[in-house]
């Protein structure tokens, strides 16, 4: 898996402002979470063309955090100033379920504790 730090609205690889958004490229996918638009996009990660464009948001969702599982099946992604986390069902690209966090909790780092 390989991940990329994005700036907000420009998709372009930015060491200067604040992670506004991340690149994930998982089974196949690219999986581009702009913050500054609240929006998901996912692209084929032989050709880079864009497969799906999903709203996750419905503005500035901010900074937040990706997990995704590891058998590649679904992405958390933690959206921090639109205090949810919102999960992708990663073989029909469509969002599987939000959980609303609460006011002012923005959920923006995501951990995740394995039991064994």
């Amino acid at each position: 898996m390989r991940v990329t730090i994005l700036g907000s609205g420009t998709l372009v690889p930015t060491g200067i402002r604040g992670p506004a958004g991340y690149a994930v490229e998982v089974a196949g996918h690219v999986l581009l979470l702009d913050g500054g638009t609240g929006t998901l996009i996912v692209l084929d990660a032989a050709s880079r063309k864009e497969v799906k464009r999903l709203k996750v948001a419905p503005g500035d969702s901010g900074d937040g955090g990706i997990f995704v599982m590891p058998d590649g099946s679904r992405a958390y992604l933690g959206l921090r100033d639109d205090h949810s986390v919102v999960v992708i069902d990663l073989k029909t690209l469509e969002i599987a379920n939000r959980f609303a966090m609460g006011p002012n909790s923005g959920p923006g780092c995501i951990n995740w504790a394995s039991l064994r």
